[in-house]
C-alpha cells in the first residue's frame, strides 16, 4: 500500500532522480577520461541512483515498524556507500593518483560497515534515527566538496567550478531542514499535493544529483598518470 500526503510527494521526488540518474551512470563511463577516476565516478553515480531509488521505498510504501527499519538498514548502505566514494575520488585527485591504494579501500569500507552498524542499531532505538549518518556526512562529505571549491578558486578548476554550481542548491536545502514550515499543500490538476522541508530539500537535492554529473565529466579528463 503507497502512502499519502507529504511522504509520498517526497518518495515520488526520490524516484524521479533515481531513474533520471540511471542514464547519467552508464554515459560517464562512456567519456573519455581516467579509467581509475571513470570507475569511481560510476561507483559515486550509481549509489547516488540506487540511494534515491530505495528513497521512494521507504517514504512512498507503508511498511510495518519491522520492515521500516530494514527497509532503511538498506538505505543507509546506499547512503553511506555515496560519501565513501566521494571520499575516494577526492583523495585520488588530492594525491595526484598516488592513492587510494587496497589498503585506505579497506579502511575505507571497513569504517563504512562501522557506520551502517551503528546506524542501524539506532535505527531500532530512536526516533532521530538519521543523525549519525548526517554527523558522519558532515565530517566526511563537506571537506571534500571544500576540496573541490578551493580548487574552482585557486586553480579554476572546471570540475571545482561546476561543483559551486552545487552549493546553493545545498546551502538552501539545509536551511529549509532548520526550519519548522510544516506541511503546506497546493493544487496540481485539481489534485491536492502535500509537501513540507524535507520535500523540499530532496527536490533541491535532484538538482545536486544532476550537477554532480557534470562534476564528474569535467573530473574524469584530469592528466592523472595512471598507475
Amino acid at each position: 500500500m503507497l502512502k499519502t500526503g507529504f511522504e509520498f510527494t517526497t518518495a515520488i521526488v526520490d524516484l524521479i532522480t533515481g531513474l533520471v540518474l540511471i542514464p547519467f551512470v552508464f554515459l560517464i563511463r562512456k567519456k573519455e577520461g581516467n579509467p581509475t577516476l571513470k570507475k569511481y565516478w560510476f561507483c559515486f553515480l550509481l549509489s547516488l541512483s540506487v540511494g534515491n531509488i530505495l528513497g521512494f521505498v521507504v517514504h512512498g510504501i507503508a511498511w510495518t515498524n519491522l520492515q521500516f527499519d530494514i527497509w532503511w538498514i538498506v538505505v543507509y548502505i546506499a547512503m553511506y556507500l555515496i560519501i565513501a566514494f566521494l571520499f575516494i575520488i577526492t583523495l585520488f585527485n588530492f594525491t595526484k593518483g598516488k592513492r587510494p591504494v587496497k589498503k585506505d579501500l579497506f579502511i575505507t569500507f571497513s569504517i563504512i560497515l562501522l557506520f551502517v552498524i551503528a546506524s542501524s542499531i539506532h535505527e531500532f532505538y530512536s526516533d532521530n534515527n538519521i543523525i549519525i549518518y548526517v554527523i558522519f556526512a558532515g565530517i566526511v562529505g563537506l571537506p571534500c566538496i571544500a576540496y573541490y571549491i578551493y580548487n574552482a578558486f585557486k586553480h579554476h578548476d572546471k570540475a571545482g567550478l561546476t561543483m559551486l554550481i552545487a552549493a546553493p542548491f545545498l546551502i538552501v536545502g539545509l536551511i529549509f531542514e532548520l526550519t519548522d514550515i510544516g506541511t503546506q499543500s497546493f493544487s496540481l490538476f485539481g489534485q491536492v499535493v502535500e509537501f513540507n522541508k524535507h520535500t523540499v530539500f530532496h527536490i533541491l537535492l535532484l538538482a545536486c544529483c544532476l550537477v554532480f554529473y557534470f562534476v564528474a565529466k569535467a573530473d574524469i579528463k584530469r592528466e592523472i598518470p595512471e598507475k
